[in-house]
C-alpha cells in the first residue's frame, strides 16, 4: 500500500488507546488508527494535522492512518 492510495481527511480528536477520530474532505466522520509502518513516524498527532487514510473496506466506520501531509500540523 502505497500512501497515495488514501483519501486526505483532518485529525479531529485524539481518542483512547491510540485511536483519532478524522473527517474525510466530503464530510464523514470516521475513527482511525496508525498503520503500521506510520505507527513508528507518527508517534504524536494532534488535532487539526492533515493525513492520508486508507478507509476499511468491511467496515464504513473505521480507517487506518497511512501519512501526514508534510507541512500540515495543526495546533
Amino acid at each position: 500500500m502505497n500512501a497515495s492510495d488514501g483519501r486526505p481527511a483532518v485529525v479531529r480528536e485524539r481518542l483512547p488507546n491510540s485511536m483519532y477520530l478524522v473527517e474525510l474532505e466530503g464530510g464523514g466522520r470516521l475513527t482511525a488508527h496508525l498503520a503500521g509502518d506510520a505507527r513508528a513516524v507518527l508517534t504524536r498527532l494532534v488535532a487539526g494535522d492533515e493525513v492520508l487514510v486508507k478507509v476499511s473496506p468491511t467496515d464504513d466506520g473505521a480507517c487506518r492512518i497511512v501519512a501526514r501531509v508534510p507541512g500540515r500540523r495543526g495546533r
